[in-house]
């Protein structure tokens, strides 16, 4: 199983990524699953496009205010901080680094996990 840090690496933190699709699920113990369908480029596969579904498990938190010209484009990548045994992701400004900073994003997810599946 890949750590929320591997899979970020491995994909260069989805810098000049799209993401293509989003489903928000709402899982019966009152907990959220958030799919996205991103296009992105796999650094260990000589830096080959590829299309990923990115899943977040046991989301507690998330923020999600659309801008049009910036929601699915992830031009600077996804900014990233552990919080205990949760991972905050910010998928608006790359410069974030700390919790408090990510959590004020226009676009962040606080989850238990992260995992991946290529799709094509």
């Amino acid at each position: 199983m890949n750590s929320a840090e591997d899979i970020l690496r491995r994909f260069g933190y989805f810098a000049d990524s799209v993401i293509e699709k989003m489903l928000l699920q709402l899982c019966p113990v009152g907990e959220y699953k958030i799919t996205m369908e991103i296009s992105t480029i796999d650094d260990f596969k000589d830096y080959a496009h590829k299309r990923i579904a990115l899943t977040f498990d046991e989301v507690s938190e998330f923020r999600l205010l659309e801008s049009r010209t910036q929601l699915f484009n992830l031009g600077l990548g996804v900014s990233y901080a552990r919080l205990g045994e949760e991972h905050l992701f910010d998928l608006y400004d790359s410069e974030n680094s700390a919790v408090e900073e990510i959590q004020r994003s226009k676009f962040y997810i606080r989850a238990r996990g992260l995992a991946f599946a290529f799709i094509d």
